[in-house]
């Protein structure tokens, strides 16, 4: 993916108490009250990170931070929406499709809800 550092508001002229534009950029997160516990030991959270990798190749995204919970995830993601939210489906599916078949839980995690929420503005950004 080519980024372009203004999407960012990298580079832009910083004026003291405004917020700088942000654009193509994304807070994704899975509900936190579905599951008690997402990941259940450490092999899980391993192949969880390398599926991170794997699929960050596969979709036109730049992964700016994630964070995986033991009960919920959250990606900070650069690009456009269709991309950021295809990448974060497959990913939820696909940790769904390993968990399921280590620990014989059938459709564990089907009313996963995903959000998102449109980062707009450098504050937003940085904080989350």
């Amino acid at each position: 993916m080519k980024t372009d550092l203004t999407d960012l508001a990298i580079g832009l002229p910083f004026v003291k108490g405004q917020n700088l534009p942000v654009k193509n950029c994304w807070h994704f997160s899975t509900d936190g009250t579905v599951q008690d516990v997402l990941f259940r030991d450490e092999d899980d959270f391993i192949a969880a990170m390398n599926r991170i990798y794997l699929l960050a190749r596969k979709y036109d995204i730049l992964i700016l931070a994630f964070c995986l919970m033991d009960n919920h995830i959250h990606f900070i993601l650069y690009g456009e929406f269709d991309e950021a939210n295809k990448f974060m489906h497959e990913y939820v599916r696909q940790t769904s499709m390993s968990i399921a078949r280590k620990h014989n839980l059938k459709k564990n995690l089907r009313n996963l809800e995903i959000h998102h929420q449109d980062i707009t503005d450098d504050a937003y950004l940085k904080t989350a």
